[in-house]
């Protein structure tokens, strides 16, 4: 397939996607220990915790 660049280019697309790649992943990896999937359990007492911010009062 062709896609009407020179090899020049074509190098540093592929360089750049490749170093790009990396760099999201160890940036993932920084923040891992920040992120992840609550429980059920932890859902359920945090939607239990903010639900009286989802009541819309007229007076507001």
């Amino acid at each position: 397939m062709e896609y009407g660049l020179s090899q020049n280019r074509t190098v540093k697309t592929i360089l750049q996607n490749a170093l790009m790649s990396d760099q999201k992943a160890s940036r993932r990896k920084a923040f891992s220990d920040l992120f992840g999937k609550w429980s059920a359990k932890e859902k359920d007492e945090f939607e239990e915790r903010i639900k009286d911010l989802e009541t819309v009062h007229e007076a507001d």
